[in-house]
């Protein structure tokens, strides 16, 4: 039984033993396969590296070709750049440009060259060197032997020189202050310009009493006084004396604003003679006082001619005094002066200016005087006329208007032929002023005559109509100026040509932002709109601007 037991349990250890080793072997042959695939995955890794170890490679060889092309064409662009710059260099140096020289130096250390360029520059200023030391022993061989201790005593005899003028000059200044020379000199030239002064003053008093109309339009007052002044002046300058100068060339721009300017004053004052009724019967009583006082009568036509001499005389002078002005300046320029006289010259010279803005002034004030008595009568004659006229329109009387003109075209037509009886014998700045006086005067008159009116729209549209063709005119004989004068009645038309009153106040306040130096008041605009018969009066009356 203990037999059996342990045959069968060495048979069940047999089995087991060949279960075991058949499990070892299956065990071992998958080992071995495991061990193949790997060993054939670690080949196909190396293979797979070694691939990308070529292709990376592959990379930098075509990086590094690309590279060496760019390096290439870098040296052969340097390479050439400098033997550019070396015949450029070489082309400056031989012609002595500097310039050039100096910007192709600076070229060099940009391309690492900098030896290169500095040693071509050095050679160019060893040349120059040698040049200038070669021309100048040239010069000193030719002329002269006068070497070291001789420059430096010739250096010592100059400023002894030097210093023993300055001694003689202040010993001679010592000297004449002693000698009371400079006050004798100023004693001399005192009575000089006593004698100067009287005899400009005489001159000019017999200038103007021997005074007689030539050709043109300026009288022979003019270039006497303006000459006498002028060789005075210039004779003053002889004396080398600048206060003299100035003193006898203050005592000539006095006379001007004194005698001179009293003389034309005076004239102009008298006024120009009107034509009318009442104009003629004053002119009759100024004749019997002009004979009662002084022994002698005025005939109209001298004391026009007289009056229109006189404004020219006044327009002339103050364009030659500016004439002068520049002559005497120029004169001076010739002469080398210190700051100080300089200025006291500038000064008095000045003065002349003052006086040619004097007479200007003096000029216009007479043509503001022609106006008044040659156009104003007429010129309100004339506009009385517009009163006659109907102002508030139909469409049948517009057309009529405007197929035949009833006021503005013979206005124009009468105010042209009065001012062109002008023209040829005032000087252009006093025509030019006339014109400019008038077109104040043909404003104000409008003004007037068109307050007394009353308009609808059709007659405001009229109204535009006839100021386009003043201004036009206005424009055409007296320039742009023309409109300035006539701001203010351009404003009055605009305001009777509003549509209502809404439009009024828009171009109200246009006006107001606009540069328009006369510009309408407040009140005056709502008398002006107060005329149109079309609008309500009580929404006018309520406005506030």
């Amino acid at each position: 039984m203990a037999v059996s037991r342990l045959n069968n349990a060495m048979l069940v250890v047999e089995t087991d033993t060949k279960q075991l080793a058949a499990s070892l072997r299956t065990i071992s042959r998958l080992a071995d396969n495991i061990s193949g695939k790997v060993s054939a995955l670690d080949v196909a890794k190396t293979r797979v590296v070694e691939c990308l170890q070529l292709a990376g490679d592959m990379h930098d060889l075509d990086a590094g070709q690309n590279v060496s092309h760019s390096y290439e064409v870098l040296t052969n662009a340097a390479a050439r750049l400098k033997e550019i710059l070396e015949k450029k260099l070489e082309t400056a140096v031989e012609a002595e440009d500097i310039p050039s020289m100096q910007r192709f130096v600076k070229l060099f250390p940009l391309i690492n060259e900098h030896d290169s360029g500095l040693t071509r520059f050095g050679k160019y200023l060893s040349k120059q060197i040698v040049k200038i030391g070669s021309d100048n022993l040239k010069f000193v061989m030719i002329n002269g032997d006068d070497f070291g201790d001789d420059e430096e005593k010739k250096r010592r005899l100059e400023e002894e020189k030097a210093r023993r003028k300055k001694e003689r000059e202040k010993k001679l200044d010592q000297l004449l202050n002693r000698s009371l020379v400079g006050s004798k000199m100023q004693e001399l030239l005192g009575n000089y310009l006593l004698l100067e002064q009287y005899y400009m003053q005489e001159s000019v008093r017999k200038a103007i009493d021997m005074d007689a109309k030539e050709e043109g339009l300026l009288s022979s007052v003019v270039d006497d006084v303006l000459f006498l002044v002028r060789k005075c002046v210039r004779r003053a300058m002889s004396s080398g004396s600048v206060d003299c100068v100035c003193a006898a060339l203050n005592y000539g721009v006095a006379l001007l604003e004194t005698t001179y300017y009293q003389h034309l004053h005076n004239t102009i004052q008298a006024g120009y003679p009107s034509t009318n009724f009442a104009a003629e019967a004053l002119q009759t009583a100024q004749n019997a006082y002009n004979v009662i006082q002084h022994g002698k009568t005025t005939d109209p036509d001298v004391q026009r001619d007289t009056f229109i001499t006189a404004a020219n005389n006044a327009r002339g002078t103050a364009e030659l005094l500016l004439d002068l002005r520049k002559g005497l300046e120029y004169e001076w320029s010739k002469t080398q002066r210190s700051s100080v006289e300089t200025g006291k010259l500038e000064h008095a010279v000045g003065q002349l200016a003052d006086v040619s803005r004097k007479m200007h002034h003096l000029a216009t004030l007479g043509m503001e005087s022609l106006c008044k008595t040659a156009f104003r009568t007429k010129l309100k004659t004339s506009c009385d006329a517009f009163l006659d006229l109907p102002h508030t329109l139909t469409d049948v009387q517009l057309a009529e208007f405007e197929a035949v003109d009833p006021f503005i075209e013979q206005f124009n037509a009468n105010l042209d032929k009065q001012i062109a009886s002008f023209e040829s014998v005032l000087h252009k700045e006093n025509f030019q002023s006339l014109l400019l006086a008038v077109c104040s005067e043909a404003e104000s008159q409008l003004e007037r005559v068109i307050m007394k009116c009353s308009f609808n729209r059709l007659g405001g549209l009229q109204l535009d109509r006839e100021f386009r063709q003043l201004s036009a005119y206005l424009s055409g004989v007296a320039g742009w100026t023309a409109r300035e004068r006539c701001a203010r009645l351009s404003q009055i038309v605009a305001l009777l040509n509003v549509e209502n009153v809404d439009e009024a106040i828009e171009l109200r306040e246009a006006t107001r932002t606009s540069p328009i130096a006369r510009m309408l008041s407040a009140n005056d605009t709502i008398k002006v709109l107060e005329l149109r018969v079309d609008l309500p009066a009580a929404v006018i009356q309520k406005l506030e601007f």
